[in-house]
This record gives C-alpha cells, sequence and structure tokens, in this order.
C-alpha cells in the first residue's frame, strides 16, 4: 500500500466524528483522486441485489449485499455507482469509511483486508437512475427497463447506473436479484425465477432470479412491464433441456412467433460449430430500445425489430450467437471488443451458410466488406483493436473478416478446433486477443502473431492494382505474368489468395501469397486465357483492380459492362451456378453497383450485388435460385446491372 493511503486514513480517522458517518470530509480528498487509477484489489463473487422499482416517481429504492475476495492485502478498495445516493454502508469486516469520487465509491477499510480474506459489504441507496440515451436505466410508458452497454460512454459499462458494483467486464459473479414491482406488473431478470412473492396489503410483486453461473456486471438486466409469455424448448446436445421463452406486449405475440421461430434451430446449429450452450435457459423480451443487447440468458429485443416477416432473423442470430461469444467467454478489457462483436457478426455469416451453403457466405461476407469501406470512407482506417470507434464496421464486420480470414488461412478443421479450444480454455471466464492469439497458435501448430498483426492491431485492407498478360509457350498451352501491388498508404500486408484463370480449354486455379509491396507470379496455363478472377470465393478483405488485358471478349473497354453468364444455357442438374463478370469503369470508381435477375414479365427474381464495387473485373455466380431459396423454372431470364445511370442487360437461358 501507498505511503499517502496511510496518511489518508489517519486523517480521515480524525475528523471522523465532525463528518456524516461513513463519509470522507472535504479536508480529507486530498489523495483520493488516485484512486481511480489504482487497480482494484477486490473480486466481487456475488451479487445479492433487492431492488423496489417506484414507476410513479421514477425512483428506485435498492439494497446491494455484495460478497467479495481480497485479491491482495489492502485498507482500500472502489465500487462504482453513478448518479444515486448512498443511505448507509455496512461490513461484517468492521467499519468503513468511503468518498464518493464521480463514478466510485472508494471506501476505506479500519482494519486492513488480508490477501484472499472473504467479507461482505452491504449498501442501501435510492435515487432517479440515469442512462446515456442507449445504455442505462429507462422508465418508459407501463415498462421499466436496464440496457447494460452505454455505446455513449467509456467505459460503456452501464450496471454501476443502477447497482453499486465493480462494474468491469473482468470481475464476473453470482447472481440473486429480487425484483418488487406493482402488483399488475411482470418482472424478468438474468437466470432462472426462484420464486414470485405477492403482498396483497402493499400492492406489490416481487421476481426472485438466480443467475448461478458467473456474468459480467455489463450483462445483468432487468425489465418490468405488462407481457404475454411464448413458451418453447430445445434438446441441447449436452443432453439437458433448454426452456426458450419470448416475452412480448400481447400487441406482438403474433410477430414474435414467425420472427423468432427458428430460434432453436438456431441454436442447434451453433451448437454444432461451437458446442453445447452455456446456460440453463434462453429468452428474447421487447423493450422500446435502438438495436438489442445480448443479456446473459434474456436478450432484450428493440420493439421496432418485430415486424412478422423475419427480416431480422440476422439480429436474433447475432444475440443468440453472444451467449457464447460475450456471455460464455467474455472479453476481459472493452479494447478487446471484437472479441464478442466480430465473433457474434461472424456467426451470422456462419448460420447463413448453414442455410446456403458457400454461396450464401460470400454474399454475406462481401455485404460486410461494403459496410467497411463505408465506414473506413467516413471515419479512415483504425485498427480494430482498441479501436477509435467501438460500435461500427470497423469492430463488427472488419472484425468478423479476420475470423474468416484466418478460417481460411488454417482450414476448415483446425478452425473448429480452435473456436472448440477458445470456448473450453475460457468457459465462464474472460479472455484477451492475445489469449485467443494463444489458442489459435497452439491449435494449428503455426505462428499467428504476423497475422493478427496487420489485421487486428493495424489498420487498413490490401488496396491491389492488378495487371497480368500472357505469353504462347507452347502449341496448347500460354505462360500467365501476373504483377501485384499493394497501393493502400498503410502497412503492407502478407496474405494467401485465390486467384482464377478461366481459358477456352479449362479453368486454372491456384493459391498464390501477398509478401511485399509488388509480387510478380508466373504460372502456366492450358488454352487461350478469357478471363481472371482474384479472390473469387472472397476469402481476402481487400480493394482491388484489374486494368490489363485480355478482359473477356463480350466486354467493352472503358464501360461498364457485363459479360454473357457461363455456362448458358444453365443446367442446375448439371452445373454448381452459371457465372458473370460485371466490369467497373476507372473513371466513376467506386460506385454502387446493382445486379438483379428478372423473368421477362419484369419481376425481380434474385438480388446478386448491391454495393459499391472497385473498378475492375469483378465475378458473381448464380445458382438458379430466387431471392427466398427456392429453384427458378426452367426459361429465358434478364441479367441486369444498373450503376452510374447506365443499365446493362444480358438473357440467359435455364434449362431442367
Amino acid at each position: 500500500m501507498k505511503r499517502s493511503w496511510r496518511i489518508l486514513f489517519i486523517l480521515a480517522v480524525m475528523l471522523l466524528i465532525q463528518s456524516k458517518p461513513g463519509e470522507l470530509t472535504e479536508n480529507s480528498r486530498r489523495g483520493v483522486e488516485s484512486a481511480v487509477d489504482v487497480e482494484n484489489p477486490v473480486d466481487v463473487l456475488h451479487y445479492e441485489v433487492h431492488l423496489l422499482l417506484d414507476p410513479a416517481e421514477k425512483m428506485i429504492f435498492g439494497k446491494a449485499n455484495l460478497s467479495i475476495r481480497s485479491k491482495q492485502t489492502s485498507d482500500f478498495f472502489y465500487l462504482h455507482l453513478q448518479g444515486l445516493t448512498v443511505d448507509s454502508l455496512w461490513s461484517d469486516h468492521g467499519d468503513l469509511v468511503y468518498q464518493r469520487m464521480e463514478e466510485q465509491l472508494i471506501i476505506h477499510t479500519l482494519q486492513p483486508l488480508q490477501q484472499d480474506s472473504l467479507f461482505r459489504v452491504i449498501i442501501h441507496y435510492h435515487g432517479n437512475p440515469r442512462n446515456d440515451g442507449f445504455g442505462g436505466f429507462f422508465w418508459g410508458d407501463g415498462i421499466v427497463y436496464t440496457v447494460g452497454e452505454g455505446i455513449r460512454s467509456d467505459p460503456p459499462s452501464m450496471l454501476r447506473y443502477w447497482v453499486p458494483s465493480h462494474d468491469e467486464p473482468f470481475d464476473k459473479a453470482a447472481l440473486d436479484i429480487h425484483i418488487t414491482v406493482p402488483q399488475a406488473m411482470q418482472a424478468y431478470s438474468n437466470g432462472e425465477l426462484i420464486r414470485t412473492v405477492r403482498d396483497s396489503g402493499a400492492k406489490t410483486a416481487t421476481f426472485h432470479y438466480r443467475e448461478q453461473h458467473p456474468i459480467a456486471p455489463y450483462l445483468i438486466a432487468i425489465t418490468a412491464g405488462h407481457f404475454q409469455v411464448l413458451e418453447d424448448s430445445y434438446v441441447s446436445r449436452s443432453g439437458r433441456n433448454i426452456p426458450i421463452q419470448f416475452i412480448v406486449s400481447p400487441a406482438s405475440v403474433d410477430k414474435a412467433q414467425v420472427d423468432w421461430r427458428n430460434t432453436a434451430e438456431m441454436m442447434r446449429f451453433f451448437e454444432s460449430r461451437f458446442g453445447a450452450y452455456p446456460f440453463d435457459r434462453y429468452g428474447m423480451i421487447e423493450v422500446p430500445m435502438r438495436g438489442a443487447m445480448e443479456h446473459q440468458t434474456l436478450t432484450s429485443m428493440s420493439a421496432a425489430l418485430l415486424t412478422g416477416t423475419g427480416v431480422f432473423e440476422t439480429i436474433v442470430a447475432h444475440e443468440l450467437a453472444h451467449q457464447w461469444w460475450g456471455n460464455w467467454v467474455t472479453l476481459s478489457d472493452w479494447r478487446d471488443l471484437w472479441l464478442n462483436e466480430g465473433f457474434a457478426t461472424y456467426s451470422e455469416a456462419l448460420y447463413q451458410e448453414g442455410l446456403g451453403g458457400l454461396d450464401s457466405l460470400r454474399r454475406v461476407m462481401s455485404s460486410f466488406a461494403t459496410e467497411y469501406f463505408i465506414e473506413a470512407g467516413r471515419l479512415g482506417a483504425f485498427p480494430v483493436y482498441d479501436p477509435v470507434y467501438g460500435w461500427g464496421a470497423t469492430v463488427y464486420e472488419k472484425g468478423a473478416w479476420i475470423l474468416h480470414m484466418l478460417r481460411f488461412m488454417v482450414g476448415d478443421d483446425v478452425f473448429w478446433r480452435i473456436l472448440a479450444s477458445y470456448g473450453t480454455r475460457h468457459a465462464y471466464g474472460n479472455a484477451s486477443s492475445q489469449d485467443f492469439i494463444g489458442v489459435a497458435e497452439e491449435a494449428s501448430g503455426q505462428p499467428l502473431q504476423w497475422f493478427f498483426q496487420q489485421w487486428l492491431y493495424g489498420a487498413g485492407v490490401p488496396d491491389l492494382l492488378i495487371s497480368w498478360d500472357s505469353a504462347q509457350s507452347s502449341a496448347d498451352s500460354v505462360t500467365i505474368t501476373l504483377n501485384v501491388t499493394q497501393r493502400q498508404l498503410q502497412q503492407v500486408f502478407r496474405m494467401p489468395f485465390e486467384v482464377q484463370v478461366e481459358t477456352d480449354a479449362a479453368l486454372f486455379a491456384d493459391t498464390l501469397w501477398l509478401q511485399s509491396k509488388e509480387d510478380r507470379f508466373e504460372f502456366t496455363v492450358a488454352g487461350k486465357p478469357l478471363r481472371m478472377n482474384i479472390d473469387p470465393d472472397e476469402w481476402l478483405l481487400n480493394r482491388a483492380a484489374i486494368i490489363s488485358s485480355p478482359v473477356p471478349g463480350d466486354l467493352r473497354s472503358g464501360e461498364l459492362d457485363l459479360t454473357q453468364s457461363f455456362p448458358n444455357p444453365f443446367r442446375p442438374e448439371e452445373h454448381a451456378a452459371t457465372q458473370l463478370v460485371v466490369q467497373i469503369p476507372d473513371y466513376q470508381a467506386p460506385m454502387v453497383v446493382n445486379l438483379r435477375i428478372y423473368n421477362l414479365r419484369g419481376q425481380e427474381i434474385v438480388t446478386l450485388a448491391h454495393k459499391s464495387m472497385t473498378a475492375g473485373l469483378h465475378s458473381f455466380y448464380w445458382d438458379g435460385h430466387d431471392q427466398a431459396g427456392s429453384p427458378v423454372a426452367s426459361g429465358i431470364y434478364l441479367l441486369r446491372v444498373q450503376a452510374g445511370g447506365k443499365v446493362v442487360t444480358k438473357k440467359m437461358t435455364i434449362i431442367y
């Protein structure tokens, strides 16, 4: 313990008789400011919270009973509390002296805490709890709710707005919470409902919930209001029956039955990828918030996400995936936010891959890339780790791309082994980016620091300028020369990337490695080269422009154009997909491109692209299914690309 703290303690005791019991006076504040920068020497093991909600007065009255372990010998510790009044503070360790300092209660013990000693602190408090516009405590029309993350606060932990707590993501604890509300209301929280006690005299109801699994403070939440509950269940691969609840307003019952109907199937899919569902139950509850928040075992979902159309099903998947990535394994530090959000975002793509195969995976990852490029164009490129802005596409979508590229590098079997090892090693605990990297290196047997250094800790993406040409090397083969220049201003990337060369005789494919600012490759292919595709399966987050010939013979030089699809006629029973290539001219790039397929009545069948695209040639594939995933009928279809005020249309035929 620092000498300054001993002096402060002596001053506090001398002045105690002149001050309000339990508080430090103004004269004893010298040196207290440094407490906010000192490591907290305690670990909260259990929260027992009693909360009385008074919606009419918008007041809460609380009692927080904290079971705490001292991690080291110390004569002080602190808790977080924002904007509420402390009525009393007691400990079974002995008398305490405390000081309010911004969002903290700095607490001094009259008898030093010994390392690994266990003690309890009980705090009575009350007030009108606040929020930051997104996270915190909210009073609505007939509803009271909390959101555990505040996107306008740094740090974003929001439990401090309504419970005295060690409000850090790394300090997970067990939870018992008793919520007392007017008797007409229902209350919900994390874990299992243990009992409900109704007091007819006081006209209240008290709901006791218990979360026995360790929970990070920001994942603790309550909601109280007037709801209907839809019940479902799922038999986990662990053999346990997992109750599933959809808790919604009476007006949203029909919508929830449509929008959330696939939750159990999503759980089954994620179990096949991540391991058994890690908690005792799962639910979603409708609240008038923006977006959604993955509170442990009970996700809060915006009322605006309930439409009855299933259009926001990816958000349902995202929040469910957080129960593994964020709740089962929780970030150690908010700088590691991608371990929560990048993982959950990639889980969206994995679920779509499970539904529609690799074509669906490609489409989702392409949309993620577009979202990232839009944000990078607006905010600039910055690292995923310790991001300039945590709640956007750099952390979410680029974070997902990091996992996607890692999967390509190590292969599927190793990638799933990495996720399984990461989960089991840090189950119900916390992890850092370095923890994940260590697991990835161990499971793959490869050094991977270089990979994460450029993608996680560095900024930007490869911006590739690609030129290629061919020379006849024999009567039936040619030598392809490929030059790749990295044009980005940030780091030079080292990465594998796929190349396809289509000739009139065959399709040549290979994986090459970017190594330096300028790379040159040579390889021999059979037949006459028709077109080259860079990263055709979209495993590398990059911008690319192909600037030299040969180009597909039916493309007009320097214009927005579209090739005839190949093969044509397309026979789905024989071919996996038909390919078409869009040419984006340099003088207008980048530009927003719409690539759609219509029937002869002008009805849209499927959208293959709606995104910003760079100059060059871009390949797309269609498997003969419509937007809903159903096979289309035999017949003639129109391929239409629209960009920069121009439209190009081609015809194709499907035959079964």
